[in-house]
């Protein structure tokens, strides 16, 4: 009887051939978790990764944190008022531009009832309604008096800035965005204004402060658009209102 012939393959080389092939196919699998393939055609947006989602949070409790962290440094020199507009009442705040003179943004058919968290009865200094802006005289504090010096890098630098508003339990600051900041004139301040933003981010009267502390503007609306008188535009205006009293 003649003898089988051999296996054009030995042993070991059929061995290594399996082991490749395990491979390719356990890298083939590893590749469908690490590069998954995009939605089908039609489909929306995909999902985000989790350290995409985990970025995300962790840039809006950055946000959260500084926002909290200036809320220290810009309220003391913040005293909210309580209005009475009609059959309405509003809050809205009052920026301490002397030691005992508060400056707010109020039309002429608003009456100041009290002062929140202040315990004195307001009493109106000057008022100045071609700008709706008013000073009332409070117990004088010099060490709460903000710096009235604005904060603008350019109409183009869009940035996060900061809103205070007034609320029943007092100033409450929100981040609001500013994707540019023109300056355009007014007659009714030699300095201008500064356009923030197409919409109406913060509500009249707001006080606007960039993140790192600097006086950026008071919000006014003019016509239609939220627009900011900045610092020194206000301090001359309080120069005028004490001069004319």
């Amino acid at each position: 009887m003649s003898a089988s012939p051999r296996s054009p393959l030995s042993r070991e080389t059929r061995l290594l051939l399996i082991v490749i092939t395990l491979s390719a196919a356990v890298l083939l699998v590893l590749s469908q978790f690490r590069f998954p393939e995009g939605p089908p055609a039609g489909a929306g947006s995909a999902t985000p990764l989790p350290l995409e989602r985990l970025a995300a949070r962790a840039t809006y409790d950055e946000l959260a944190t500084i926002i909290a962290e200036l809320g220290k440094r810009v309220t003391p020199s913040v005293v909210v008022l309580r209005l009475q507009v009609g059959d309405a009442q509003r809050f809205v705040p009052a920026l301490r531009v002397r030691p005992d003179l508060l400056l707010a943004h109020v039309s002429a058919d608003s009456r100041v009832l009290s002062l929140i968290g202040v315990e004195a009865t307001p009493e109106v200094a000057a008022y100045d309604e071609r700008r709706q802006l008013v000073l009332l005289r409070v117990p004088p504090d010099a060490s709460r008096v903000a710096t009235l010096r604005s904060s603008n890098p350019g109409p183009s630098t869009p940035r996060y800035v900061a809103a205070v508003e007034g609320t029943r339990g007092g100033a409450a600051l929100r981040p609001v965005f500013l994707s540019r900041t023109d300056p355009v004139s007014d007659e009714r301040y030699e300095q201008g204004l500064l356009v923030l933003g197409g919409v109406l981010q913060a509500s009249p009267g707001s006080l606007i402060f960039g993140l790192d502390g600097s006086f950026v503007g008071l919000c006014i609306i003019d016509e239609g658009f939220a627009a900011g008188v900045p610092g020194p535009a206000l301090d001359a205006a309080v120069d005028r209102m004490l001069q004319v009293r």
